[in-house]
């Protein structure tokens, strides 16, 4: 009887000490159904696995995730795929039993002694290890036996068994760039056959194929994507007989891995041979590699399908200032606010076209050339700095400089910063790019002269020259005819013309020695009341004159003036100025 007790005692023992190695006592398992609640897979510095018949493996916790252990005292020793280390880890954490056993059954009859398998941890601050055993399938066929440590055994999914029944090369890290595509600064391709591609990341941020030529972003990153996801299929024994022809080397910083390339992998088709040299922190690794993974480099052996051949890449939305230079001229276009502010040398800020330079990065964005390497003497010749145009273009610490030489049979030559080649694009331009090339302020400055509301327009006069003036005023919001003293006002276009004085445009901006030295051929004055936040009225006058070009009967565009501002209008904005405001006569 005693004995008996003892043995009951020591059962009772070893499944409170389990609880108590798990989570340190029995009020944190309450409720918990998992196999072993509580467990913190963070705390499991090694996990082993062995059963009869097979290598004994385990898995080590190194500085920088597992390791793989080969054998027990045999040294072999490789880095553990971390998809894999984690789908076990996360098994073991998960475990809940299907049912308890009765009591009663044999270990030998379950298959558990002994087990299949057996699955054993070592925990950070504890010197007792942590078994799991695996035993025979269930009478259903879809379970299996298992027991934790001393515990009365239970029935598990046999997926858990499927898990654990693995071996060293399921567990090895098939990952043969060790960095993400992100990381990845450079790449260097060498092939017996061609000289040797290299694309490298430099301090600007692009990618420069050989340190001299601009590299397609996208397509460089297409293959740093396509090197950081190269993994092995298999492992294999060296063979030392075998040249491997092609180089990958991938650096990230200083750390730096070079995977070679070799013929077929023996026993399966569309696989090659590669092998990987142990250097700091990275681990030798010889196996095979789909074919077609590699596929993506074969990009690397025409590189001038990789050369950037867009004069700009910068999204439209991160540029923050434009600067315009030619000789001694010199503009600069920034952000401010929702729009666009001009300036130039010895000038104070004015409002910028923002719409038109919106349409004229986008439209530098769209171009596509050629590009020609060209020796530095070769260069200066081309773009001599009395007759380039120099466009810098800045999108926070990104800056880009690009210089438009003169035009040569149907070809403008463009240089990006200090490339080494010339991007030829096709000439002419289309309008909005070549606009940049205007290193001008009038072509720059915001078109919109005068904005009225229609509620504060009060009065409008039209004095055409040889014609009795006309004069119209607001009063108690409707229109009246001041002058002549007959007559009906037109009010389908004085509304017309109110709406075009909330937002007047011009054509362009001309010189101010551009206007007509003449009298104007139409005078168009406008009272404007304008309600301040004081309450306050304040009362301007806006004097626009206009002459057309064949006199007051001219049919075309016209010349006009607001203030200092000379500027020309389309032919509807000058009929609708310097039109009558009064209905015509019926005959």
């Amino acid at each position: 009887m005693r004995g008996r007790t003892v043995i009951v005692l020591a059962v009772i023992a070893a499944g409170l000490g389990l609880a108590v190695l798990l989570d340190g006592g029995d009020a944190a398992r309450r409720g918990d159904k998992r196999l072993l609640p509580g467990l913190n897979t963070e705390r499991i510095i090694e996990l082993t696995i062995s059963g009869a018949g097979r290598d004994t493996l385990s898995l080590r916790r190194a500085a920088s995730g597992f390791e793989v252990v080969e054998g027990v005292g045999k040294g072999g020793k490789s880095v553990a795929d971390l998809a894999a280390t984690r789908k076990l880890l996360s098994t073991l954490e998960f475990l809940e039993p299907r049912r308890e056993l009765p009591r009663g059954r044999g270990l030998r009859q379950l298959g558990l002694a002994p087990p299949r398998l057996k699955v054993s941890l070592r925990l950070r601050g504890r010197k007792a290890r942590l078994e799991l055993t695996l035993g025979a399938v269930d009478p259903s066929g879809t379970g299996v036996y298992a027991r934790a440590g001393a515990s009365t055994p239970v029935v598990l999914d046999k997926e858990v068994f499927e898990a654990f029944d693995v071996d060293a090369q399921e567990l090895r890290d098939r990952e043969l760039v060790p960095f993400s595509a992100a990381q990845i600064e450079r790449l260097v391709w060498r092939a017996s056959t061609t000289p040797a591609v290299e694309v490298a990341r430099g301090a600007d941020g692009r990618w420069w194929l050989g340190g001299r030529l601009l590299a397609q972003t996208r397509a460089v990153e297409r293959l740093a994507g396509a090197a950081a996801a190269l993994r092995a299929t298999r492992f294999i024994a060296p063979r030392g007989a075998e040249r491997l022809r092609r180089t990958l080397t991938v650096s990230a910083g200083e750390r730096s891995v070079t995977v070679r390339v070799g013929g077929g992998c023996p026993g399966r088709a569309g696989e090659l041979r590669i092998e990987r040299d142990k250097t700091a922190g990275i681990a030798a690794l010889r196996g095979c590699v789909a074919a077609s993974a590699l596929a993506a480099f074969d990009a690397l052996k025409r590189k001038e399908a990789l050369r950037e051949r867009a004069p700009l890449r910068l999204r439209p939305a991160d540029i923050e200032r434009v600067e315009l230079h030619q000789g001694s001229a010199a503009l600069k276009l920034s952000r401010s606010g929702a729009g666009w502010a001009l300036s130039s040398r010895g000038g104070a800020k004015a409002p910028a076209d923002s719409d038109a330079l919106r349409r004229a990065i986008a439209a530098l964005r769209r171009l596509q050339g050629t590009v020609e390497p060209a020796a530095a003497a070769a260069l200066a010749a081309r773009f001599p700095a009395a007759t380039t145009t120099v466009i810098t273009v800045s999108a926070g610490r990104q800056r880009r400089v690009l210089r438009f030489g003169p035009a040569e049979a149907e070809r403008l030559p463009v240089r990006r910063d200090d490339e080494a080649a010339v991007l030829w694009l096709k000439a002419p331009l289309p309008a909005a790019a070549r606009s940049l090339l205007a290193v001008n302020a009038l072509s720059w400055r915001d078109r919109t002269v005068l904005q009225i509301p229609g509620y504060e327009l009060a009065a409008v006069t039209v004095a055409r020259r040889g014609e009795a003036s006309q004069r119209c005023e607001r009063r108690a919001g409707a229109w009246r005819l001041i002058a002549p003293a007959t007559g009906a006002v037109d009010d389908k276009h004085l509304a017309r013309l109110s709406e075009r004085l909330s937002g007047l445009s011009v054509a362009v901006f001309l010189p101010p020695s551009s206007a007509p030295s003449g009298p104007a051929d139409a005078v168009v004055t406008l009272l404007r009341r304008r309600r301040l936040l004081s309450g306050e009225t304040r009362q301007e006058r806006h004097r626009i004159e206009l002459w057309r070009p064949g006199g007051s009967t001219g049919q075309g565009s016209c010349i006009g003036r607001l203030g200092r501002a000379v500027f020309r209008l389309d032919r509807p904005i000058c009929s609708m100025l310097s039109g009558p405001l009064m209905q015509k006569r019926a005959r």
